[in-house]
């Protein structure tokens, strides 16, 4: 693998996760969500804030789906070859679960309630 292959498969999808759970962090600490999409806000700050909890939910959802899907290729390819056939069937049912529940939880963890202290 060359620098730029390991560059953009690698190394920019885990900055853009860290990024995104910092930012998701950040959203949920100053009760972004209760904040900015409230009855007391105007519709265009609950648009802008909709807008942006769309934007925040498809960065960390496309950089974990890519990470997901190497770190999992990775897995059913020692599977395949060390286990055989039955070991990599049901690790790649298990691959494609938690691709499908990525998008779920990353919802679940922007549109949670905020824990008040």
């Amino acid at each position: 693998m060359d620098t730029t292959t390991y560059v953009l498969l690698v190394d920019l999808p885990l900055l853009v996760l860290g990024l995104g759970v910092i930012s998701a962090i950040a959203w949920n600490r100053n009760g972004g969500t209760a904040a900015i999409l409230g009855r007391g806000s105007s519709l265009d700050a609950r648009l802008a804030g909709m807008a942006t909890l769309f934007g925040l939910w498809l960065l960390l959802t496309l950089s974990s789906l890519c990470l997901t899907f190497a770190g999992g290729l990775v897995v059913f390819c020692l599977l395949l070859f060390w286990l055989g056939h039955g070991a990599a069937a049901v690790g790649a049912f298990l691959v494609v679960a938690a691709l499908a529940c990525i998008p779920f939880i990353w919802g679940w963890a922007l549109l949670r309630p905020v824990a008040r202290r």
